[in-house]
């Protein structure tokens, strides 16, 4: 149905067009041709609302007359007016999409990409979410990074045990059939540097608010820190950093954070540090 959409919606724009026509002209009851014009007019606009979501919906873009309404399978759910589109989603990339009426597909559209780079981006994607979840209990991850070299999201866990794995893959929504997008390393126990010289990390520099929260604990580190952020990160005020380290830590000193990017977009967001270097 959705290859003969716009032929119907073309021949549904003419007949409205031929209605209006006919009830301007013929139609001698005026509360009848009032109403008949008002039926008319709303038929219109609702093909022409419709239509610019087909548009959309083809060229993977958001609707714009249909609201975000939950989840449909692993995709984002958005309720039109009698039509329902999906959008699968890689953070703010949309790779897949499909829009139905009444039981319908009217339009669809998937990405350039190839299906073992949509399914990779649908498995990083699930991988991302979860790791960024609040709610989820943390004591176990480590860090997960995309392989591009070989195709994988790799999984860092502290029990890197197969039941471990397996439980992860549940929890995260993993498909059997998509696990093999995924491998596991060791993860931990882990040592929090004392020289922030590793190229690879993200390094922020800020002043020191509040030491060992009891609001944010986890298994594998000694503590944390929340600071207040001086440079390195423009849309957040304060982060939490757990770690290892050593270092005795006051209220109000400067310091340097490494770490390797990945953070849990909490109120405020938390990271693991790699290193931790004060600013004497």
């Amino acid at each position: 149905m959705a290859k003969y959409m716009t032929i119907i919606l073309i021949v549904t724009f003419v007949l409205l067009g031929v209605l209006m026509f006919l009830v301007g002209r013929y139609c001698k009851k005026k509360p009848l041709k009032i109403w008949l014009a008002t039926t008319i007019i709303l038929a219109t606009l609702y093909c022409i609302l419709i239509s610019i979501d087909i548009n959309r919906t083809n060229s993977l873009r958001e609707p714009i007359f249909a609201k975000e309404n939950g989840y449909m399978g692993s995709m984002v759910k958005y309720s039109g007016l009698f039509y329902t589109i999906g959008l699968e989603k890689n953070n703010d990339t949309i790779i897949q999409s499909q829009m139905t009426m009444f039981g319908n597909t009217v339009a669809a559209a998937i990405s350039d990409l190839s299906n073992f780079e949509i399914e990779l981006s649908v498995v990083e994607s699930k991988v991302s979410n979860y790791f960024g979840n609040e709610n989820v209990d943390r004591s176990n991850l480590g860090a997960y990074r995309l392989d591009k070299g070989n195709n994988v999201i790799i999984v860092e866990l502290v029990d890197n045990s197969k039941l471990k794995q397996e439980s992860f893959l549940e929890k995260a929504g993993i498909e059997s059939n998509y696990s093999n997008y995924v491998q596991f390393e060791q993860g931990g126990p882990y040592i929090t540097s004392n020289k922030c010289d590793a190229e690879y990390l993200q390094v922020i520099i800020g002043e020191i608010r509040e030491i060992d929260s009891p609001n944010y604990t986890t298994r594998n580190s000694k503590g944390n820190i929340i600071i207040n952020i001086i440079s390195g990160l423009d849309s957040e005020d304060d982060i939490v950093f757990y770690h290892n380290s050593e270092l005795n830590f006051e209220l109000g000193k400067k310091i340097t954070i490494g770490y390797n990017g990945n953070r849990n977009e909490s109120d405020p967001p938390q990271a693991y540090a790699d290193c931790v270097e004060i600013i004497e």
